[in-house]
């Protein structure tokens, strides 16, 4: 099951977002922040017309975070690109951080293949030094 669903507990306030992030990029689809204070979380579709909404609050003013309504299918067609934005330089770190625990010697062409296919994402969303391709073929 996937951890966005209707009365999911997170532990703290990044957690629900990390969650929203895996969820949009495996789903290729992207969200936009519509408020975002200390309790409250309200992301929506980033498609104008697309209803899909998510809305997590904090549990009786506690660091568990819930999600308290959801509306759970997209009208869109979702992305027609290989980027997407939730796929953040923080995102993918906290994503591979285990992986590099595990391998410290995961080199960037593996880190690209596998992200590539886990999460269908492609090298838009990596750091220029890792593609020498997009810095007109100079490596740093």
């Amino acid at each position: 099951m996937s951890p966005i669903h209707l009365d999911a507990d997170f532990d703290g306030a990044e957690a629900p977002k990390n969650a929203c992030r895996e969820y949009a990029i495996q789903n290729a689809v992207e969200f936009r922040t519509v408020r975002s204070p200390n309790m409250r979380y309200l992301i929506a579709c980033k498609v104008t017309n697309c209803p899909w909404r998510l809305y997590a609050t904090s549990v009786e003013k506690s660091s568990i975070f819930r999600i308290r309504r959801l509306s759970a299918d997209h009208s869109c067609f979702g992305l027609q690109h290989t980027g997407n934005q939730e796929a953040t330089y923080a995102f993918l770190a906290e994503y591979l951080s285990e992986r590099l625990k595990d391998n410290p010697a995961y080199c960037p062409v593996e880190i690209m293949s596998d992200v590539r296919h886990d999460l269908g994402v492609g090298p838009s969303v990596f750091p220029p030094v890792w593609c020498p391709q997009k810095n007109g073929g100079a490596r740093s």
